[in-house]
């Protein structure tokens, strides 16, 4: 029996790198989320409990069906986002993140919040802060 399936062909050269907008506008693109550089120590996964790592994923699931500008425009108490000054934390970035950056707040749950970094469609979610510690709230 002859093999009916043609070979793939690979085109080489060609790189696609997650930050680059796939609709051409990155404010119209469903967010999509990194960890890569969350915080291993005051503000990441361990220092959650189990609902507020439910109330994260949950978010998450919820976020993921939006675009960047409905969460923009979900406002600040909702779903939606708000730009933190960097100056206002109380950790440094990770030495990854250098230069002009906007570091941004995301509510989960009622008044939890993950901080992160907004590069194209990818948002590198860095410190996850349920106790509203890691920086002044006003």
């Amino acid at each position: 029996m002859p093999n009916r399936l043609k070979k793939p062909i690979f085109e080489t050269g060609k790189h696609i790198r997650a930050s680059e907008s796939s609709s051409g506008l990155p404010q119209l693109d469903y967010p999509v989320f990194c960890f890569k550089h969350l915080d291993q120590d005051e503000y990441g996964i361990k220092k959650c409990d189990k609902n507020e790592l439910a109330l994260i994923i949950k978010c998450l699931e919820r976020l993921s069906k939006l675009t960047w500008v409905e969460i923009q425009l979900a406002g600040v108490k909702g779903m939606g986002s708000e730009v933190i000054p960097k100056d206002q934390l109380g950790k440094q970035l990770p030495r990854h993140f250098t230069g002009d950056v906007t570091t941004i707040r995301i509510r989960f749950g009622n008044k939890k919040a993950m901080i992160g970094v907004r590069d194209g469609a990818l948002f590198h979610v860095l410190f996850l802060d349920p106790k509203f510690t890691l920086y002044d709230h006003g």
